[in-house]
């Protein structure tokens, strides 16, 4: 079977590939644009990238033997999930091989905003000594406010604790048990957390439903110098908001990691502004990040080519082989024929593929119990009798959004 590795991932996972005899692997050692990418994938069954490479609808239709592909990483915007589904090919992600390298990352960011330690480094950079110009704020006894509490958020909760802060969170999936076990302040809506919080970050995927949410109209409900953070994905903030507001002075400063465009333009308004701290989309650059997720997918593609286990795929339930055959991980079997999947490592038939909200590639397995749904009891949005996420998820702005657990029909 053909693998190909269309961007630099770790060595150690490249080796994994390469020592089952069964895999022919083929690593790419430069970007690839797609017109140079095409003629490549006749014979290809799996595709590794990270976010360089575009898995278009264009490349899905030129691999006719294509059965899995495998992101390295948590977002798989740069991946046509909906084509994909469409050609029964599974869509895995590693969501979990980065966590503490953007959580981390993130409360670094908060740091630098608090005491505006990028700014300070570049005046003493340029021979000046302005103490006053610096004066920051210390984090002891203010309140961070989370939006999305899933395996990064819970991770950056922590830190906030340990540095004496506050944490007033934001997640309708989140059980009251478990906010209690964070030792956070789970609030019911956005608009609560908007009201109590002095900083704010955001730890979502970047969906219709959260597309912009971050706007004009929610930084008029925040303390009027609250600070903003984003280190999950670029667009749920509103960046022409973001800067009018910070001109205003109703938002005090931000620390950026994601941007709407990627890399953003050197006319990009925001680079203007000193309030705000810039990094080039850091979040999983750290050696164990890369090393991880580099792990985790290529574990994940031998364990589906070779015996049809899946796991973190974001458009079908996760697959367990037991017993000899291959079984849905959920509250009932389903095969093509309504009974348990054989142990054969076949392509799943596009019914029982689902193009699912990309949140569920982000959550951790502690939000989703088996029966999850919101704390009131039904899917946010939806009215007694409707078939759950059939309303809106309250919130995040979007309707008729299907939000399932991953291995659950």
């Amino acid at each position: 079977m053909n693998v190909l590795v269309c961007d630099p991932i770790s060595p150690k996972g490249i080796a994994l590939l390469q020592q089952r005899p069964e895999f022919a692997v083929t690593v790419l050692k430069q970007k690839t644009e797609e017109g140079a990418l095409l003629p490549l994938l006749k014979d290809v069954q799996a595709m590794i990238v990270r976010s360089e490479t575009k898995i278009t609808r264009k490349v899905i239709e030129a691999a006719p033997l294509l059965r899995v592909v495998g992101r390295a990483g948590v977002g798989v915007d740069n991946v046509d999930v909906d084509a994909a589904t469409q050609r029964g090919i599974v869509v895995m992600n590693t969501p979990g091989g980065n966590t503490i390298s953007t959580a981390e990352l993130t409360f670094s960011m908060l740091m630098a905003l608090a005491r505006k330690i990028p700014q300070a480094h570049l005046s003493m950079k340029e021979g000046k000594w302005s103490r006053k110009e610096f004066q920051g704020t210390e984090l002891l006894n203010k309140t961070l406010g989370i939006l999305g509490m899933g395996r990064i958020g819970s991770e950056v909760a922590k830190r906030a604790l340990a540095f004496g802060m506050k944490v007033a969170a934001y997640d309708p999936y989140l059980s009251l048990a478990r906010a209690k076990a964070l030792q956070v302040d789970l609030k019911e809506n956005t608009d609560d957390v908007y009201a109590a919080a002095d900083f704010i970050t955001v730890h979502m995927p970047m969906t219709e439903e959260t597309k912009g949410m971050v706007n004009a109209a929610a930084f008029a409900k925040m303390k009027r110098g609250a600070r903003i953070l984003n280190c999950a994905r670029g667009g749920i903030i509103n960046e022409a908001d973001l800067h009018a507001a910070i001109q205003s002075g109703q938002i005090g400063g931000a620390a950026l990691d994601v941007y709407e465009t990627e890399p953003p333009p050197a006319d990009f308004p925001l680079r203007a502004l000193p309030q705000v701290v810039m990094t080039p989309h850091l979040g999983a650059s750290t050696e164990e990040a890369q090393e991880n997720v580099g792990i985790e997918v290529a574990e994940a593609i031998i364990d589906y080519l070779l015996s049809g286990a899946v796991r973190n795929a974001v458009n079908l339930p996760n697959l367990d082989v037991r017993g000899g055959q291959t079984v849905f991980v959920s509250r009932r079997q389903i095969g093509p024929s309504g009974g348990a999947v054989g142990a054969q490592a076949q392509r799943p038939h596009r019914s029982h593929l689902r193009r699912q909200s990309p949140a569920m590639a982000h959550r951790p397995d502690h939000a989703f119990g088996a029966q999850r749904v919101p704390r009131n009891g039904r899917r946010q949005g939806s009215q007694p009798g409707q078939r759950p996420g059939a309303g809106r998820r309250a919130g995040l702005g979007g309707q008729g959004n299907q939000i399932e657990r991953r291995n659950r029909f």
